[in-house]
């Protein structure tokens, strides 16, 4: 299985995965809504001159993806450093605990890394006992929570 970045050829799959991340979220309890993504806006909002996100890949054997980190960039004007925003961490039910959520995982950190980001920050469901035993091993932090809705940041450069 390899991690490999996504790109113009993969909209459908990442409109697949996105909807089955929204399935996996109302199986919580933690999502009621619809998605009203489409290829055309993942086109336009992913693969255009001015991105506004990206996404990684997990694909299996046979070159299906299977799970993704998508992710966006932002920017703290109080630390004058990057951080990376995880949207989305998700791995098809089937192929949960083969380590590719933490091989995803890496690659996003070698790009903070690269970039000299302060940290990756994302929210999980409370509701998600198996995610969040992930994301102590990983080694992130609960900053806040709001209800159902933890807060976690993952520290890049722990001397900023």
């Amino acid at each position: 299985m390899i991690i490999r970045s996504a790109n113009k050829n993969d909209i459908q799959n990442l409109l697949y995965l996105i909807n089955q991340k929204a399935n996996f979220d109302r199986s919580l309890g933690d999502f009621n809504g619809i998605v009203s993504n489409s290829e055309k806006k993942i086109l336009n909002t992913m693969f255009t001159h001015q991105p506004y996100a990206w996404a990684y890949l997990a694909e299996n054997k046979y070159k299906i993806p299977v799970g993704m980190a998508l992710y966006h960039f932002r920017y703290s004007s109080f630390k004058g450093l990057p951080s990376i925003w995880l949207d989305d961490l998700f791995i098809l039910h089937e192929y949960r605990g083969l380590g590719l959520g933490k091989k995803l995982f890496l690659e996003l950190e070698k790009l903070a890394k690269n970039i000299n980001a302060s940290h990756i920050g994302w929210v999980a469901s409370d509701l998600n006992s198996r995610g969040k035993l992930f994301y102590s091993r990983i080694g992130s932090e609960i900053i806040k929570s709001d209800g159902s809705t933890l807060f976690y940041e993952y520290i890049i450069n722990k001397n900023e």
